[in-house]
C-alpha cells in the first residue's frame, strides 16, 4: 500500500493506492482513478506547494508537465 501524497476530500486523511484501488485509509472512500492518475501520462498525481498556491502535479515531472490547481 502507497501514499498518494495527498488527502481525502471527504474527511482529510490519507490517500492510498494498493494497486487496485485508490482509497482513503480513515473514512474507506474510494476515488475515481482520474482523479490520482495523470491524464496525460498515467503517472501518480501528488499534492504540491506552487508559486501560487496548492497544485497536483505528475510525479513525472520533469518529463511530463501536466497539472492543475486545487479548487
Amino acid at each position: 500500500m502507497k501514499s498518494m501524497g495527498f488527502k481525502c476530500p471527504e474527511c482529510n486523511g490519507e490517500v492510498y493506492y494498493d494497486g487496485d484501488d485508490v482509497f482513503c485509509e480513515t473514512c474507506g472512500l474510494v476515488l475515481n482513478r482520474k482523479e490520482v492518475f495523470c491524464p496525460q501520462c498515467g503517472g501518480e498525481l501528488i499534492h504540491s506547494q506552487g508559486e501560487y498556491g496548492e497544485v497536483i502535479v505528475c510525479s513525472n515531472h520533469p518529463k511530463c508537465n501536466y497539472s492543475r490547481s486545487i479548487d
